[in-house]
């Protein structure tokens, strides 16, 4: 499941927050009762999303010592592309060591 939340403004300039949940379609139900149940909302709105995706594989490197998983796609027209899993870089300590480590870790292989 996965969250988003951002403030706006609705009729007569009230303050709103969107509020909308990315869920598996069976539990449309679950969420739909949950949410009358637990907040002041009287109305829901849904649908059904699709999306086209890359065929990717994934693989891990080691970067001075650290562990970082990586996905690798290939591209239509471009080529390859390899990106880092930030959660891996998040435990160095300043910004310019996870873009070094980045950098690094999508270079190699």
């Amino acid at each position: 499941y996965d969250v988003s939340l951002a403030p706006r403004l609705g009729k007569k300039g009230r303050p709103e927050h969107l509020f909308q949940l990315l869920i598996a379609p069976n539990a449309r139900e679950e969420v739909a009762e949950a949410s009358f149940s637990q907040t002041s909302t009287i109305g829901l709105r849904w649908r059904v999303e699709r999306r086209l995706i890359l065929q990717r594989t994934a693989d891990e490197v080691s970067v001075e010592g650290l562990s970082v998983r990586r996905k690798t796609v290939e591209r239509p027209g471009v080529g390859r592309t390899t990106k880092a899993e930030s959660d891996d870089l998040s435990q160095l300590s300043t910004l310019a060591h996870r873009r070094a480590t980045r950098v690094k870790a999508e270079g190699e292989g």
